[in-house]
C-alpha cells in the first residue's frame, strides 16, 4: 500500500469551497487503495498580527488530515512568504510522522505555493514528489512573480506532473523541459450524488434550465437570457434557474424581468441540491469566457442532463458526440444552439453511464495510484 502525503494550500473550509476537488481527489485516491494524509494549509484575515489554529481530523471520507488555519493580518504577508511556509509545513510534517503516518511519496496541489513548498519538504526528507496543476495562473506567476524561479524549480524537479484537462496542459507546457511526464487525471465527480434519474414531464410544467456559476466575470449569463426569453416567445415554456450569486445579480434580475423570462436565483447550494436540480432539468447552460476544467458541466452531463455551452477549449474538450452543443457568446447563437438542443432527442441514461465512469473517484483514483507506482519504481510516465 503507498503512503501518500497530499500537501496543499487550496482545502475547503465554512467559509470558502476553494480547493473542494483536491479534498474529493484524496477520498479518490484513498478508496482505491493508498494509505492517505493530507496536510492542508489556509489563510484568512483575523485578530491579531497572526496566529496558527491546527485541527487534526478523519474527513467524512474518512481521510486522515491535518488542517493548520494562519489568521490575523498578515496572513497574506504569510502566504506569500515561501520559507515561512516550509517552516510552517516542516513543524507539521513532524507531527504527522510523530503520528506513525511515513510517507513514500509527497503529492503537492497547485504550483504555487503547494509544488513550490513540496519541492523543499522532498529536499529535506529526501522523498520523491510530484504534484497536480489546477491554477489557470501559472503563464502570469512565471512571467511576472519575482519568486517564479521556485516554481520553474519545482516543476523540473518533479518527478510527474498532472492536469485536468488538456487545455490547462497548453498553459504550462512551455514551462516544463521534460513534457513526457505529464499525465492529464481529470477531477472526480461524485458518482453517488451525480446520477440519473428520469427527467420530469415538460408538458406537466416548465422545461426546466438550470446554470450553476458566481455571478462573476468571466462567467457571461447576461447572453444566456435574450437567447431563452426569444425561444420562450416561440411557445416553450421555459424557466431559467442559476445556483450561484455574485455582483451580476441584480441586473440580470432586472434583465429577466425586462424580458418576461421566469428566472429564479438559489444562490451557493450543497452538492446534494445541485444534483437533484439537474436531475430535474432538461437542459443544462454554461456561458463563459474562461474555463480549465468546467466541473460543473460535467457534473451534469453525469446526471444525464445534456450541456450547451460557450465555445472554448476546455468544453470542447469535455464535449463527447450526445452530451450536448457548443455555441459562440451571443445571444443569437445562444438562441439557435439551445432552441437546436430542446428539439433534439436525447438520451439522458446513456449521457449519465458514459461521463459518471469517465469522471469517477474509481477512475481517477486507479490513475493516480498507477502513476505512484510509475514513479517510486522511476518507470516512464505514461
Amino acid at each position: 500500500m503507498t503512503r501518500v502525503l497530499i500537501l496543499t494550500f487550496w482545502y475547503p473550509t465554512p467559509g470558502s469551497h476553494l480547493g473542494i476537488f483536491i479534498k474529493e481527489y484524496a477520498a479518490a485516491i484513498s478508496r482505491a487503495g493508498a494509505d492517505v494524509t493530507v496536510l492542508a494549509i489556509v489563510h484568512s484575515a483575523g485578530p491579531g498580527l497572526l496566529n496558527g489554529k491546527v485541527q487534526s481530523f478523519k474527513d467524512e471520507s474518512g481521510v486522515q488530515t491535518r488542517l493548520l488555519h494562519l489568521r490575523g493580518m498578515l496572513h497574506n504577508a504569510a502566504y506569500n512568504n515561501p520559507w515561512l511556509l516550509f517552516r510552517y509545513v516542516r513543524k507539521q510534517y513532524a507531527e504527522i510522522l510523530k503520528s506513525g503516518f511515513k510517507p513514500d511519496i509527497i503529492h503537492a496541489q497547485v504550483l504555487y505555493p503547494g509544488a513550490a513548498i513540496g519541492r523543499m519538504l522532498a529536499d529535506f526528507t529526501g522523498l520523491p514528489f510530484m504534484l497536480t496543476e489546477h491554477w489557470s495562473g501559472v503563464a502570469r506567476y512565471m512571467k511576472h512573480n519575482k519568486l517564479a524561479w521556485l516554481g520553474r524549480r519545482a516543476y523540473a524537479e518533479a518527478r510527474a506532473i498532472t492536469v485536468v484537462s488538456q487545455f490547462l496542459y497548453g498553459q504550462i507546457e512551455g514551462f516544463i523541459a521534460d513534457k513526457s511526464k505529464i499525465a492529464l487525471i481529470p477531477n472526480v465527480i461524485d458518482a453517488d450524488i451525480f446520477t440519473y434519474k428520469p427527467k420530469p414531464d415538460p408538458e406537466k410544467g416548465f422545461i426546466e434550465i438550470f446554470s450553476v456559476m458566481n455571478l462573476t466575470p468571466p462567467k457571461r449569463p447576461e447572453v444566456v437570457i435574450p437567447a431563452l426569453a426569444a425561444i420562450r416567445k416561440k411557445g416553450f415554456n421555459l424557466r431559467y434557474t442559476i445556483a450561484g450569486y455574485g455582483e451580476m445579480q441584480a441586473m440580470l434580475e432586472k434583465l429577466a424581468a425586462e424580458n418576461g423570462l421566469p428566472m429564479r436565483f438559489i444562490g451557493r447550494s450543497e452538492k446534494a441540491e445541485i444534483a437533484a436540480l439537474m436531475q430535474q432539468s432538461h437542459i443544462f447552460l454554461h456561458p463563459s469566457d474562461y474555463e480549465t476544467f468546467g466541473i460543473v458541466a460535467r457534473e451534469a452531463l453525469a446526471t444525464g442532463t445534456p450541456v450547451v455551452c460557450s465555445n472554448l477549449p476546455a468544453m470542447r474538450e469535455m464535449m463527447n458526440p450526445g452530451d450536448g452543443f457548443i455555441c459562440e457568446n451571443t445571444p443569437e447563437s445562444w438562441e439557435w444552439t439551445i432552441e437546436r438542443a430542446l428539439k433534439t432527442d436525447w438520451d439522458y441514461a446513456d449521457i449519465s453511464n458514459r461521463n459518471r465512469k469517465r469522471y469517477s473517484a474509481e477512475t481517477v483514483g486507479n490513475a493516480f495510484n498507477d502513476l505512484y507506482t510509475q514513479v517510486l519504481a522511476k518507470e516512464p510516465i505514461n
